[in-house]
Parts: C-alpha cells; structure tokens; sequence
C-alpha cells in the first residue's frame, strides 16, 4: 500500500512538472511572439503567414536563448519564464521605452537608458531567485494576458477576411468624357519634390527660376499644393492614379502599390483609345497593360510584405540599435561601389526615356513618368556631377538636395521645351508625391516641445504641382491637390464632372525619438 501511494505521488508530481514546463514554456513563446502575430492580424488581408516566419523565428529563438539563460541562474523553469519574459519585452520594446521617457525627460540617452535597465534587471533577478513562494499563479496570469490580446485582434480581423479587399470601382467613361479629344497626355511624377512652401520653410530657398520658365511656357503653378492624406509614396500616388483616396494609409506599402495596376486614370484612357506608355524607375509601379519604355530597371524601391513586417516589428527593439550601428560600419565601403552598381545607370535612362518620350509614342498616348528623384540617395550636383558616396544619403547638409533639385530643374526644362517643340497641343502635368521630409529624416534634430505636429506634417506634404494645355488658357490649380488637379484636368478637357474632393482625415507625423545610438 505504502508503495502505491509514493508511486502515485510520484506521477503525481510528474505530472505537475511537466505542466509546470509548458506553462512556462508557453508564457515566453506567447511573450515573444505577440508583436509579430499583433502586425500579422492587424494587417491580415495584405500580409501571409509566410510573410512573418523571419521575425517569428528571430524573436522565438532569442526568447529560448533568455530562457536557456535564465534556467542557470535559477534553476527553476518559472522563475527562468518570468525573468526571460520581461527581459523579451525590454528587448522587444527598448526604443519605444526610450521614446516615451524622452518626453519627460529629454536628456535620457541610449546609454544611460541602457545602464538603467541592465541595474533594474539586475536587481529584479537577484529579488525573484530569493522568492520562496511557488510563481505558478504569475506564470497562469502571463498566459492569460497574451492569449486575451490575441483573442482581441483575431475577433477584430475577422470582418476583414470575411469582407475581403475592396474593389476600385471603375469609371464609366462613355457615361462622362468627349471622346473628341485626343491629345497626348505627359504626366512627369518627381518623388519628394518640395513645392514652393516646403522650400522656403525648410531651406529658405526661392525655387522661383524653374517656376518662372514654366509659367512663360503657359504652364499654371500651384505654390499650395497639399496632399494631406499622408507622406509616403506608397499612399498618394496610388490615391492620384486613381484620382480618388484609396489606398490604406500606414498598411503595407506594396498592397497599395498593387492599387496602381490598371487604375482608374490609365482605364479612363484606355476608354478613350489612348495607348498607355510607362517610364517607370525601380518598377515601382504595377506595368500590366502598360507599354513599359524602360529596360535596364531592377525592382527594389518598393518594401514587399516580408520586409514591411520585420521593419515594423524590429524597428521598435533592440535589434533595430544593433542593426543600425552593424550599417553605420558597413556604409562606407558599400557606398563606394554604389553608383557604378546600376542605380545611376537606371536613373540615367529615365532621365533619358522622359527626355525622348516624345519620340517614341503613338498618338494618342497617356504617358506616365515615375522619376525617383530629388529623392535619396543624392547622387548629382547643380551641375549634372556625380558627387562623393560620403553625401549621399547626408541629410544635415542643405544644400546637397538643393543641388540635386537645381539638377533635376534643368532636366525638367529639356523635357517641357522638347514636348512643347514637337507637341505643342499636348497636355503636360508636372506634380510630385511628398515634399521634402525633413522633419521625417531628421527627427534628431527636434526636442519634443520645439516640435509642432500640424504645421511639421503640412509643409512636408506640399508638393509640386503644374500643368500645361496647349491651346486653352492657364487653368486656376491654386492651393488644388493633385487627385483635384487631375480632376480639373479632365473636366476641362474632357468635359466630365468631376467632384473636388478632400480626403476624410489629415495625415499627422508625430514626434519621435530616433538618435537611439548618442
């Protein structure tokens, strides 16, 4: 009898043991994981499971490294869960950490944060190691917690996946149009163009010699161009594409760039007869039924999936200081070979493509230049010179974007005089995404209270915005954003009646801490 009872016992115990493991277990795994599962399921209708296996696997594998550690100080698989956990989460969260304390307290470093929290960590595992009491009821709470809060997001992806992803509808142009009209159409599309204010509120630079060109060749020139809805190239111009706002702002950058296949502006055209020409740097935009007039283009502007999901997950830890530094150190050297590694060879062609395009269509044609300049990397000078790899991503110095953009002034005037000279009667629209995002490069340079989020976010989103019509008078796009220049366009032209619209909420960048390493 004796002897079945401390069997019993002892199954007993086993049995407890190896609940006691996975309990533990599981609090580290779901601790780990949920950041990584929080982006899957909030973004559940661009992003697959595959999508998310490298930040998965990353943050699980550091988090059986903790554990594994905490295992030889402890020597107690609840104790070793709960110190691991909160280590994860430090890890996991470290620059969101030292952005919420720099706003109380600006001159917490990365350093002294750093120190603060190895002493407190420190101190909590010398604390929990003395603890006598069993920590099975804390080890249940963790799991609770975690499972509650993907409980929570998966109930709220549910409409999502059952809804699917919502169509573009597409515009009845017979319904609309004059399909008399048959002019070419040139639509040149410069990334992070500043428009008028921007310049003079970030450089205080008058960018009146290119404007004045252009209005003595019979363009109008909005100096208050705002698209409001964002600040990213993968939100607008989906959105002005499709003269209307589409796209998800802050979602994964290539399910908007997916809005710009066969768009409403390219099925309008299409309608019209119009054959639909495409320079396309990068191949950020969709080409599908586009006659594409640039070859030696490599993908790799446009962040897929996988990486939109690591970035937003690493971009808060640890990993993103690590990684950040690991770069610094590697910067020179890739930087060297850089511009013989395709870039400017690419660029150099859509400069040239844009240039000539006049000469390579068929009218009528709807010809869209998508020019991934004066945008980082800065690689000419005023005067068409390729400058040093030091400057080439080198916000702090001013005038290196000036210079690029002084560059990019004299090819759009090659580009107008040639289109104008040999298509005199066309429609020519000049218009960029963004302005130039300073605040957006270089949040270093502002202290929290110093920083004003409405007027910050307004002057990075004006952008540049002029158009041409041959034969017709200037047409009134003042203080207009591009989906309404667009708009104006073929209500003027194609005598459609469009309504102006605005989109339902402005866009805010708010203050944060970036300058993680000093």
């Amino acid at each position: 009898m004796f002897e079945l009872v401390v069997s019993g016992d002892r199954v007993m115990g086993e049995k407890e043991m190896i609940k006691k493991i996975i309990l533990s277990l599981c609090a580290v795994l779901f601790t780990s994981s949920y950041p990584v599962l929080f982006i899957f399921l909030r973004n559940i209708d661009e992003v697959h499971l595959r999508d998310i296996e490298l930040p998965l696997v990353t943050y699980i594998m550091i988090a059986v490294a903790f554990f594994a550690i905490s295992m030889l100080f402890f020597f107690d698989v609840e104790k070793a869960s709960i110190y691991s956990s909160a280590l994860m989460i430090i890890f996991m969260n470290f620059v969101l950490i030292q952005n919420i304390i720099v706003m109380i307290i600006p001159i917490c470093s990365f350093a002294l944060l750093g120190g603060v929290m190895l002493i407190i960590m420190f101190l909590f595992g010398f604390f929990l190691k003395k603890q006598k009491q069993e920590m099975g009821t804390v080890i249940i709470i963790i799991n609770i917690l975690f499972i509650s809060l993907l409980l929570m997001n998966t109930f709220s992806a549910i409409p999502v996946v059952m809804s699917g992803k919502e169509e573009i509808k597409e515009v009845q142009v017979e319904q609309y149009a004059n399909k008399v009209e048959n002019r070419n159409i040139y639509y040149l599309l410069f990334d992070e163009y500043g428009g008028t204010e921007n310049l003079k509120y970030y450089y205080n630079y008058d960018n009146s010699d290119i404007k004045n060109y252009l209005e003595n060749m019979g363009f109008s020139w909005s100096n208050n161009t705002y698209n409001k809805e964002s600040i990213y190239t993968s939100d607008i111009v989906p959105n002005i594409l499709n003269i209307d706002y589409v796209s998800r702002v802050g979602s994964v950058p290539s399910g908007n760039i997916k809005l710009t296949e066969n768009p409403v502006l390219y099925r309008f055209f299409k309608k019209m007869g119009y054959e639909i020409n495409i320079v396309n740097q990068e191949k950020y935009l969709k080409e599908t039924g586009c006659n594409v007039l640039t070859q030696k283009q490599k993908k790799g502007y446009v962040e897929n999936e996988a990486k939109y999901v690591s970035k937003i997950v690493f971009q808060q830890g640890l990993i993103s200081v690590f990684s950040s530094i690991c770069s610094n150190d590697r910067i020179e050297s890739k930087s060297k070979n850089f511009t013989t590694e395709g870039y400017t060879t690419e660029l150099d062609e859509v400069f040239d493509c844009a240039l000539n395009i006049c000469d390579r269509v068929n009218k009528p044609s709807f010809n869209v230049c998508y020019i991934l300049c004066p945008h980082v990397p800065f690689l000419y000078n005023n005067k068409g010179e390729y400058i040093e790899y030091k400057d080439m991503q080198n916000y702090d110095n001013k005038d290196i974007y000036i210079e690029q953009l002084q560059y990019v002034n004299c090819k759009i005037k090659e580009m107008v005089k040639n289109i104008i000279d040999k298509d005199s009667d066309s429609i020519i629209v000049i218009q960029s995404d963004h302005g130039w995002r300073y605040a957006y490069h270089c949040m270093k340079n502002y202290k929290k209270k110093d920083y004003n989020v409405k007027k910050e976010t307004l002057m990075m989103q004006n952008a540049l915005n002029c158009v041409y019509i041959g034969g017709k008078e200037k047409l009134d796009i003042q203080g207009d954003s591009c989906i309404n220049t667009w708009r104006k366009i073929l209500n003027e032209v194609y005598d459609t009646n469009y309504d102006m619209i605005e989109c339902e909420e402005d866009y805010s960048y708010t203050w944060r801490y970036t300058n993680v390493t000093q």
